[in-house]
C-alpha cells in the first residue's frame, strides 16, 4: 500500500480531516475542523487552496450533487450548496422548509434526494435539488424518533433501502416502512451508532459506535436480523472508531483514534 502525506505547509487549512469527496470534474475537496479546501494537481504535486463557505467553520459532510454541485455541511451553522465553477454559495434555511443545524452527514440516493443527518434531526429533500433551483427539505421522523433525536450517519444500499444512525438507535427505510434495529433487540452494542459502510455483494452493513466498542457487521436475512462484533481481539488498533468505509476490491477500512 502507498500513502502520500499532505502537510498544513502546502495549504490545507487543519490536518484534522473530517469529510472527502470528489466533484463532477474530479477535483478532491477537503473538509477540515478550519474550512474547505480543495487540491490543485500539478507536475504530480498536490497543493491545496482553501474555499470560504460562509456561516461554516468545521465542514464535517461533503457530497457531490448530480449536476456537479457540491452539498457541504457542518458547524456551527448548516447546509450550503456550492457551485465550484463559480464559487457561488447558497444558504439552506427555515425558508427551504426548515433549519438544519450540526450536519453530520448527507447522502444523496438514487433519485437525486438530498438526505441529511444532523444534531436537528433527518432531512430529505423533496425533489432533486440542483444549483439554483427551488429546493425544499422534509424532516424525516423514524419509527420512534424523540424529541431532540440526533442523527450522524446516512447511507443507501445497493437495494436502494436507506440506514440512518445516530443517538437513539439504528434505523433502516425499506418499502416505505421504517424499522429500528436496538441492542435489546437486535444484539448492537450500543444503541448510539455513529459510522455505517454497506459490505457489497451480501449488502452486509457494517457499525461504528459512539463509544470505544469496536465495530459490528449486521445482515438481515428474510427479516431476521444475524450480528457479528469484532474489537482488539480480532487484531483492530483500537476500538474508538471514526470512520468507515470499502474501497473499490471490497476491503473494509477502519480508521480510528490509534
Amino acid at each position: 500500500v502507498q500513502t502520500c502525506a499532505l502537510p498544513i505547509y502546502e495549504g490545507l487549512s487543519r490536518e484534522s480531516i473530517w469529510s472527502i469527496a470528489r466533484d463532477a470534474a474530479g477535483r478532491l475537496w477537503v473538509g477540515t475542523q478550519f474550512g474547505l479546501n480543495y487540491a490543485e494537481e500539478s507536475g504530480g504535486r498536490i497543493t491545496w487552496k482553501q474555499s470560504k463557505v460562509p456561516g461554516l467553520e468545521m465542514i464535517r459532510a461533503i457530497a457531490a450533487n448530480p449536476d456537479g454541485s457540491l452539498w457541504i455541511g457542518g458547524e456551527p451553522d448548516g447546509l450550503r450548496q456550492l457551485n465550484p465553477k463559480t464559487g457561488s454559495v447558497r444558504e439552506i434555511s427555515a425558508a427551504d422548509g426548515t433549519a438544519i443545524d450540526g450536519v453530520r452527514s448527507i447522502m444523496i440516493d438514487h433519485g437525486g434526494r438530498v438526505w441529511v443527518a444532523a444534531s436537528s434531526g433527518l432531512f430529505r429533500s423533496s425533489a432533486p435539488a440542483p444549483f439554483g433551483a427551488k429546493v425544499e427539505f422534509e424532516r424525516q421522523r423514524p419509527t420512534g424518533t424523540r424529541m431532540g433525536e440526533t442523527f450522524l450517519k446516512v447511507i443507501e444500499d445497493q437495494e436502494g433501502r436507506v440506514w440512518a444512525a445516530g443517538n437513539q438507535w439504528l434505523a433502516r427505510l425499506s418499502a416505505g416502512v421504517w424499522t429500528r434495529f436496538t441492542k435489546d433487540r437486535n444484539g448492537l452494542r450500543s444503541n448510539s451508532v455513529a459510522q455505517l459502510a454497506e459490505e457489497r455483494g451480501d449488502g452486509s452493513i457494517w457499525i461504528g459506535y459512539r463509544d470505544a466498542l469496536g465495530v459490528s457487521r449486521l445482515s438481515v436475512q428474510r427479516g431476521e436480523a444475524n450480528i457479528t462484533h469484532y474489537s482488539t481481539a480480532a487484531g483492530m488498533r483500537s476500538d474508538k472508531t471514526l470512520f468507515l468505509t470499502f474501497d473499490i476490491t471490497g476491503r473494509l477500512w477502519i480508521g480510528t483514534d490509534h
